[in-house]
Formats: structure tokens, sequence, C-alpha cells
């Protein structure tokens, strides 16, 4: 396990400020799609400016900033710019609109949300509805308004003289990530420079992250993969970060060969993508061996020469369950839980369950700061989610004989038919082995006779040799009989949020109203799908 640092030492903005003076002109952040190269010094000279503009607007510490951006460097100046002042930022996927986007700047009663001219537009309709909103900026062309929130050009915020950075308690939020939403309204995690340092810190020790490494990301900034175990544990190591604007399946291994990347980010949906790809003689012709996180697969590993390094978190809380540097968990497993968490498998009352047998993950700290103080604007969900001194997760899993914990899924993907509590990804597991078919995602809509029904979504492959008549086949032979789905509802495609996750939310939606949607089929009327 990795010595962590005192308290003391566990600010973001220290960081930064240490490897400016000490690393000035050493490469920091790639930007390739803005063909942009900061260092560690030139990045910290333009947020310390950047911080006496935001300061300007009336920000200060405690206050909450909205950064709605993609991954460039007017993120990471605001980034570390709100750090420097103190501010809280809040750091919201772009593409949301309406009802999505007022939930998350409500709940977090932002200030300033800083934004391109697109969004600017979905703010402005959801304007009457956040009180606490004042300014917005815009990365591109501001307009002269009368009405709040009034409108300030980015650009005007980046002349201003440097700023010194505020001395914040280590223990205090620093930055608000929403929950992925998949299973319900995303919930404001807040996050203090004590919960994202110490995480980053195992992600060096776990990683092997050396100053002489270089990793490669593709993932959004607004998510803790790019920017905590990204950029932040970039600063831990004193190595150097690529930071793409978006994932490319064809373009992944090239880009890391052009930037000579050593490690990069990677997650389960994606492991599965890369392998589809058509097989080239320079698969292999890279350096990077190693990407967080995914579960080991033996034919990626030995298709792309690179190690798949998984563990077992949460947005709430840290490194739950991980591997330690050489040694290998079983097949499918996250690992050993770390000696930082208690962690134990439940039932339904909280009490613990024999190994092999699956419940709820549920974990709590051995020691202070390291998790989320609680949800931004939902006391009622922080509450919830601590019951008898443990944090209940909404994860199935369980642990083996030998105490490695596996992830199942989430609670909320369970289906309650005929009595018995069937797991979606059973189901999902068993669809995915029979051919002709790219995605599967099953969930429970209500059902006419009491408790729920289950719909298996899939996407056909572009093989070909997709039948509804022989996947209900396949299925009614593979699977017990209470398991089988009523439904299978055929989609070209799946909603994904921006790290690969499918919202099954948003799939359940087309079902509400107890209306079978146009593409479903109920397999258990004979002849169906002929």
């Amino acid at each position: 396990m990795p010595v962590l640092p005192p308290l003391v030492d566990r600010r973001v903005t220290d960081l930064l400020a240490r490897r400016a003076a000490g690393q000035a002109d050493q490469t920091f952040i790639v930007l390739p799609h803005e063909r942009e190269t900061w260092t560690f010094g030139s990045l910290w000279e333009s947020a310390t400016r950047l911080a006496t503009g935001l300061r300007s607007l009336g920000l200060g510490p405690g206050d909450k900033c909205a950064i709605i951006l993609p991954n460039s460097s007017e993120y990471l100046l605001t980034w570390f710019a709100s750090m420097i002042i103190g501010s809280v930022d809040a750091s919201i996927s772009g593409g949301l609109h309406g009802a999505l986007l007022a939930h998350q700047l409500r709940i977090a009663s932002v200030k300033v949300a800083i934004c391109d001219e697109e969004t600017r537009e979905s703010v402005r309709e959801i304007a009457h509805e956040l009180p606490d909103l004042e300014v917005v900026v815009v990365v591109g062309q501001a307009r002269k308004r009368q009405t709040r929130p009034r409108e300030v050009p980015f650009s005007a915020l980046r002349q201003e003289p440097p700023l010194d950075p505020y001395a914040a308690d280590p223990a205090e939020p620093v930055s608000i990530r929403y929950t992925s939403g998949t299973t319900g309204p995303a919930k404001a995690v807040a996050m203090t420079h004590s919960r994202v340092t110490t995480a980053a810190v195992q992600y060096v020790w776990i990683t092997e992250y050396a100053p002489a490494d270089r990793l490669y990301t593709c993932f959004p900034l607004q998510h803790g993969l790019a920017s905590f175990y990204g950029v932040v544990a970039t600063l831990v190591a004193g190595g150097s970060i690529v930071i793409d604007r978006r994932f490319s399946a064809r373009e992944f291994w090239t880009r890391i060969r052009q930037h000579d990347a050593t490690m990069a980010h990677i997650v389960n949906p994606l492991v599965a993508i890369l392998l589809r790809q058509e097989r080239k003689p320079d698969d292999r012709a890279h350096r990077c061996c190693r990407l967080w996180t995914a579960v080991p697969n033996p034919a990626f590993e030995e298709r792309f020469g690179a190690r798949l390094i998984n563990f077992y978190g949460q947005s709430e809380g840290n490194v739950i369950a991980y591997m330690p540097p050489g040694e290998q968990a079983p097949n499918g497993s996250a690992g050993r839980p770390s000696p930082l968490f208690d962690v134990q498998v439940c039932d339904a009352r909280d009490y613990p369950v024999p190994p092999g047998e699956r419940g709820q993950i549920l974990w709590r700290p051995r020691e202070p700061h390291l998790v989320t103080p609680g949800y931004a604007g939902d006391p009622v969900a922080t509450v919830k989610s601590w019951q008898n001194l443990w944090f209940h997760t909404g994860d199935e899993g369980y642990f083996d004989e030998a105490g490695f914990l596996y992830l199942v899924g989430r609670m909320g993907d369970q289906i309650r038919r005929k009595g018995v509590n069937i797991a979606a990804a059973d189901i999902e597991a068993a669809a995915l082995k029979f051919g002709g078919i790219q995605e599967a995602a099953a969930f429970a809509v209500p059902s006419d006779l009491g408790e729920s029904e289950a719909v298996l979504a899939v996407v056909p492959s572009d093989a070909g040799g997709f039948t509804i008549e022989g996947l209900a086949r396949y299925l009614r032979e593979q699977l017990p009989r209470e398991m089988v789905p009523r439904y299978v509802e055929v989609r070209s495609s799946f909603p994904v949020t921006s790290t690969y996750k499918v919202p099954k939310a948003e799939l359940r939606g087309r079902w509400l109203g107890g209306v079978v949607p146009s593409g479903a089929i109920d397999i258990t009327i004979e002849g169906a799908g002929r």
C-alpha cells in the first residue's frame, strides 16, 4: 500500500505549484486536437491569471462554478483557476439541456457557468429555474444582455494579473462530479482535495506510473478517469499526459503510437469494441503496456500486448479494492479490499452474506478524509446512502472463498420476477454468447401481474445472422425459465454516457405507460419473431 501524504499536503493546487517551481519547462499536458502543449510552468502561470478573472466575477471560496466544456485548454485553465481561488467546480457533461441540465446546475447552486456558445443557448432556456446563477462565461462571442444572468467572454478573463492561491482546507470540497445516472437522476458528489489527491496517489502506485511515462486518455475531463486518475495522477507522478478530444476505435492505437504513450485509460465496453476491429500487423507496435481500468481479458492482452488493470471504486468513495503491483487477481475479480477500507457484501437487512452469495457491496473508510462529505444539494440522499454506519453502494457483488471481490452490476438492474431476484448482468451475459449480437442490456418494466417483466434490448452486429426467433430459442435453452426475458427489443444502437455506460433509465423510459414500444417482441408468444 502506498504511503499517503499528511492531510496538510493534500491540496491539488500545491501539487501544480511545486511542479511549476521545480520543473517549469517540463511537458505536462498535450492536447492534440488543439496542437497545444502545456508545461507545468505555463499552465500554472495562465491559471493564476484566469483566477484573477474569475475572482472579478464575484466568485470566492466555496462558491460553485460550472464547467460545461469539452476537453480543451479552457477547461483545464478554468478547473485549476477555480481551485486557486477556493471555489468549487461543478463539472457537467456537454450536450445536456432542458430538465437534465437544470437539475445538475440547480442542485449544485451554481453561481457562474462557463460554457461554449451552443451550451449558452441551453442555459438561457432554463435560466428562470436557476436563482443562484449570476454570470455565464462564453468561450466564443458573448452577448450584451440586460437580464440575469449576464454574459462575459472567456477571453476577457485571461488578461488579468496573476493571483496567489487560496490556502484551502484539504478536507473541504474542491469539486463536484456527477454520478452517471444510469439507473436514476444524477447525484452531485462533493470531492475534497484530500479525496482527490489520495485517489491519485493510489493510482500512481497501483499502475507504477513513473516520471518517464506518458499517459494517454480520451475520456472527458468531467469524469474522474481523465481528471483525477489522469491530470492529478500526472502531477503526483511527474510524468506527462495526452488528453484527446474523444475515443476512436479506429484510431485508438494509432494515436497511442503517435504520442509514444506508455500507459492509457480504458473501460470495459471499449475492450470489446477494440477487439472487434480488424486485425492489423501493427496491433502490438507500440510502447503502451498498461491500461486502467478493465477486467483482464486474455484475448485483448495477447493481441495488443498490453495489460489490463482492474479495480473497484466509486465517486463517493475512493480506490476500494485492487490488486497490488505484480500480483494477479482471479479472472473477473476487482481484487481484494484496500487496507484503507472495510468492505462487506450484505443482504437486504445489512447482514453479511457468505462467500459466493450475492448481495449489496457496502464500505466504510478506516481513515478520515478519504471519501465524499456528501451529495451537494441532496442531504436526504446523503443520509439514505449511509445506513448502519456503512455506505450503501447500490452495486451488487460477492466475495469468493479467498476474499477476492467481484462486481456483478447495479442493484437497480435487478429484476424481481415470480418471487426471484434476477441480475440483469446474467441475462446480458447469456445473450452476448449468442451469435450476431453486438450489445445487450436487460432491465425491468412493470408487469400487469405484479412484480416486473424482463426486457432484453439488443443491437445486432454487422456480421448478420441474427433473428429474434433464434435468440429466443437460445435463451430458453441457456437460462432457467424465470430468467428468460418476456420481451426482446431490437435497436440500431444504445445511448451511452460520456464514460460509455448504457443509461438504462433512458431505455426504460420508452416503456412507461404500459405500452409495448415498436421494435419490441413478446417472445413468450408462439411464433414470435418469425
